[in-house]
């Protein structure tokens, strides 16, 4: 019977049900400013279940609304950097697509394979010409001899 309990207990998820009364440790305690929105929720689940005329309920409202402030103003925060993060990211595309060239015969190309095309090709002419030059010299050299 207790085996049974502890296999289907999860420490982490509670499947009990909780009663929506503060507990005695919790009304004891002052509110502090919520840093989660999590914790946002629960000071306002607990104000809930103050008079709204009492001195405790204004000092939670309080800090619900401190806390609340300081969300929007991290969220704000946030957006502002990913708005940067954006616009980094879009210049480097924009850069990344200044380089690109379509050709007829490859379609999409870099201007870094287009530089190494050209090496490539003037190699190969480079080394034709030096062909070209070895032949000639070679029948100047037998004429030379003769």
């Amino acid at each position: 019977l207790i085996t049974d309990e502890l296999e289907s207990y999860n420490p982490y998820y509670d499947n009990r049900s909780r009663s929506n009364t503060p507990s005695v440790t919790s009304q004891n305690t002052e509110f502090s400013t919520p840093k989660t929105a999590e914790k946002v929720r629960r000071i306002s689940l607990r104000l809930n279940q103050y008079d709204p005329t009492t001195q405790r309920f204004k000092e939670g409202l309080a800090k619900l609304v401190k806390g609340a402030e300081a969300q929007a103003t991290l969220a704000l925060q946030l957006q502002r950097e990913f708005d940067q993060t954006q616009a980094i990211m879009g210049a480097r595309h924009a850069r990344y697509d200044a380089s690109r060239r379509h050709l007829q015969i490859t379609g999409i190309i870099n201007s870094n394979q287009v530089k190494a095309m050209k090496r490539k090709e003037y190699k190969l002419t480079e080394k034709a010409d030096q062909e070209k030059t070895k032949r000639k010299w070679k029948k100047v050299l037998i004429e030379i001899r003769n």
